[in-house]
């Protein structure tokens, strides 16, 4: 197969055309790496080389594209190549990209595990509810918390002072404040300890 023409294309690409009208779509490194000129022949063995070195760039600058505007874990960043590309190709994306550090579960569930119990508020129910949802594994996700065992009831003591002093009422179930509170993840036996102490501190 002889090389008729090679141009540039988009995202860093070059499409390289074949005599047979196949494009392939290549980077600026695959070209000089294959030595990829017009009037080049190729034969099948090295059509099909360039090709799959073509696909592991383009799920390579996928993947990095992605984590430019947020971290993902493994089996996130697993999925998105698969459904994209295959998973074999994926595997090796994922092999790159963690020996680059560039994907590392415990340092993102560390990330979540401040935003989720410092930034929002939410209990450890929640917390590990929404990292799992991310696909990380619940050992990292408890490990994670771990610095995070504040006082729970002080916790939500603190969130009923910020969030519900209007609301909150002495001679009331206060069920929709509860309810509230469970959405955030914490117990309604604590939600209830932390309501009493809150009512009591305010007399």
């Amino acid at each position: 197969m002889e090389i008729i023409d090679i141009q540039p294309f988009k995202n860093s690409l070059f499409y390289v055309l074949l005599d047979t009208r196949k494009r392939l779509y290549v980077s600026k490194e695959i070209i000089i790496k294959y030595e990829l000129e017009i009037g080049k022949i190729l034969d099948i063995v090295e059509v099909k080389e360039i090709y799959r070195e073509s696909l592991f760039f383009r799920a390579m600058l996928k993947a990095n594209n992605m984590l430019a505007k947020r971290a993902y874990s493994v089996k996130e960043m697993m999925s998105k190549i698969t459904d994209a590309f295959n998973e074999e190709l994926a595997e090796r994306v994922i092999e790159e990209l963690v020996k680059a550090d560039l994907l590392d579960d415990k340092k993102y569930a560390a990330e979540l595990a401040y935003s989720y119990c410092e930034v929002k508020q939410y209990g450890k129910i929640r917390a590990i509810q929404n990292m799992r949802n991310h696909g990380l594994d619940e050992d990292i996700c408890k490990t994670a918390l771990e610095k995070y065992n504040l006082n729970t009831v002080d916790r939500i003591v603190n969130i009923i002072k910020v969030r519900f002093s209007t609301e909150i009422q002495a001679d009331k179930y206060n069920q929709k404040i509860k309810n509230r509170l469970y959405a955030r993840g914490y117990s309604f036996e604590d939600i209830n300890t932390a309501i009493k102490k809150y009512l009591e501190d305010s007399e």
